[in-house]
């Protein structure tokens, strides 16, 4: 029962994020600005969940990570399919087929990582490969903001 709101709340806020709020800060500020927005959003999140005494602030972390997340994913789609001048098909199935090997991967590596070093120490993880995206990505893309 728990899980099953705790994903249609996912979902929602996903859907309310994509659908409603995004068009128009991307009209505002622009696809890049969103992706770094986001993914301080997603980098909050996961630093705030260990911290997380109880269900309800869990899920307000959780609901920080959705928010960035759902933000950043259509973002970069429309960041590539712009920078990609030749094979932008080509281009946007490799980020899909990266994003769906990240879907395999990352559960495995990091339901490994829980089980011998703790609870936390995922999102400690995650959170440090969201923080080095996000300082690769401005160092790269500074200039165009």
């Amino acid at each position: 029962h728990d899980i099953g709101i705790f994903f249609s709340t996912v979902g929602f806020i996903s859907g309310v994020t994509q659908w409603f709020m995004l068009p128009q800060i991307e009209k505002r500020i622009g696809d890049l600005k969103v992706i770094f927005i986001g993914m301080i959003f997603m980098f909050t999140g996961l630093f705030l969940d260990p911290f997380s005494g109880s269900v309800v602030f869990f899920y307000l972390s959780f609901v920080v990570i959705v928010l960035g997340s759902s933000m950043v994913r259509p973002s970069v789609s429309s960041y590539l399919s712009k920078k990609t001048s030749e094979g932008q098909g080509a281009t946007m199935g490799l980020a899909a087929s990266f994003e769906s090997l990240a879907r395999v991967i990352s559960p495995l590596l990091l339901g490994y990582i829980m089980s011998r070093y703790g609870v936390s120490v995922p999102f400690w993880v995650t959170c440090a490969v969201v923080f080095s995206i996000f300082l690769l990505f401005w160092k790269k893309e500074m200039k165009r903001l």
